[in-house]
Parts: C-alpha cells; sequence; structure tokens
C-alpha cells in the first residue's frame, strides 16, 4: 500500500516472465549450455514467441553487423560463453569453476517495445546450494500472455530443454507512488506467479523476483512427473496494470 499522505498511486507492469531451475548438482560445459540456448532460441523463434533476433551481451551493446545467437555456429557461442561469462579467478581453469557461467542475450529494442525480449541464464553451477536458471522475459503486452495454451506449451519446452526441477510463469510489476511532500516518488516490486510447476521432492524454487501467494492455489494438477498449481490473480488478465499504466482516484484516509 502507498503511505496514507500520498494521494496518486501508479502501477507500470515491467513484463511476464517464464522462468525454470534446477539445484546446482549437474555441471555443464560452455559447449552443452549454448547447444541448448540455441535449440531454445529457434524453438522461441519457430513458435513466434521471440519475434526479433536476439544476441549475446557481454562487452558492449551489440551492433546489427554482429551475429545472432541462431547464426552464431555452436562451437563459436560456445567459445563466447566461455570467454566473458564466467568469472573464476585466472587463469581460466577447465571446466569452468563451481560459479559456473552468467550472462544475458536480448533483442535489440527499446523495453516499451511489445516485442522486446531477454533471455538470463545462471547455469553451470556445481554447488549443491546453488540454484541454476533461466528466465525468459517478455514484455507485458506480449500477445503469448494471452494464450493460456501457449504459455504451457512454452513451459513445457523450456523444462525438457533444461532439464529443470521447476517451473514458474509470473508477473514483475513495479507500483510508483507520488504525490503529498515526499519527493522523490517512492517505488515498490510486486511480483505474482500464475502457474507454479515442481517435480515430487523439490522444495526450493527461485527467490530473486518471485514469491508464492500465500493464499492456497485456485487449481492444482498432475503435470509433466510433477505437480502444477495455478493461482488466476497471476493470469495477465488480473494483474492490476498489466502492459498499461493506471491511475487511481485520491485515497481518503478520514
Amino acid at each position: 500500500m502507498a503511505p496514507a499522505d500520498l494521494d496518486v498511486e501508479f502501477h507500470l507492469s515491467l513484463g511476464r516472465k517464464i522462468a525454470v531451475g534446477w539445484n546446482g548438482n549437474r555441471p555443464q560445459s560452455a559447449e552443452d549450455i549454448a547447444g541448448r540456448l540455441k535449440a531454445m532460441v529457434e524453438w522461441l523463434t519457430a513458435m513466434r514467441v521471440l519475434k526479433t533476433s536476439v544476441w549475446p551481451l557481454f562487452d558492449r551493446v551489440p551492433r546489427a553487423s554482429d551475429p545472432t545467437v541462431a547464426l552464431l555456429p555452436t562451437a563459436d557461442l560456445a567459445q563466447l560463453i566461455d570467454r566473458k561469462a564466467r568469472f573464476d579467478p585466472p587463469p581460466l581453469p577447465r571446466p569452468v569453476g563451481p560459479t559456473g557461467y552468467h550472462f544475458v542475450v536480448a533483442s535489440n529494442e527499446l523495453p516499451r517495445e511489445p516485442t522486446r525480449a531477454s533471455i538470463w541464464l545462471k547455469v553451470g553451477m556445481s554447488r549443491p546450494s546453488d540454484e541454476n536458471t533461466v528466465l525468459l522475459n517478455l514484455h507485458g503486452r506480449h500477445p503469448l500472455w494471452a494464450d493460456e495454451a501457449g504459455c504451457r506449451e512454452a513451459l513445457r519446452f523450456l523444462i525438457a530443454l533444461w532439464g529443470a526441477e521447476w517451473g514458474l510463469i509470473g508477473s514483475a510489476l513495479r507500483s510508483e507512488f507520488s504525490g503529498g511532500d515526499r519527493p522523490p516518488p517512492s517505488y515498490a516490486l510486486g511480483d505474482f506467479v500464475w502457474m507454479n510447476w515442481a517435480r515430487p521432492g523439490v522444495r526450493r524454487q527461485w527467490k530473486a523476483g518471485f514469491w508464492t501467494p500465500p493464499a492456497p492455489a485456485d487449481a492444482v494438477e498432475p503435470w509433466l512427473n510433477g505437480q502444477l498449481s495455478v493461482w488466476s490473480d497471476g493470469a495477465v488478465s488480473n494483474v492490476p496494470g498489466a502492459g498499461d499504466v493506471q491511475r487511481q482516484p485520491p485515497r481518503s484516509d478520514g
């Protein structure tokens, strides 16, 4: 909630995410990661989830002339990941150390563009306490979010491709409060889970940016040799401000 002396509240959608993850008990080479990433990009492109090319983001903003993830040979992409996305102390050992690889691939578009997309990867970590994560970020007005069957199919594909132990679909929202006498405006992050899947016995979920609603799920069903929970409040049509800015009338506390 906004502080009592602020009389205007805005909700801004920051987009929606499909995330999959697994415990850090499965070391992965750069070659393996590159092959899976290329397969992910190719499938998402064929299904028209990705509507534009994506580039690796490392030392600089990519140029249009740079090869995209889809066009880079697997060996070249693996070499790029191995040189740019690991944080072992030099000289770089092979295989990668327990910290794994951390990097992003993204389209060359402004965040406000509905076709904007990015993939965040935190993979190859081998310590049992670590959580490997692959996160697909899409704009809040992306047409996928109006297609529940398409969302499930995308989640299913990512789980199978990465051998994930859990997966979820959710919204990331920012609430911007303005008004009163407290410049500058204050901000609060709000995250809503729509679907949450886990294999039997898997308790850990990705904590950075998502939370599971405290209320019981509206539906629970067996799915992919695990359990899928669905919260209708997290569906894109029910999230306040999803894709747009909304202004609420002044509040009265009197």
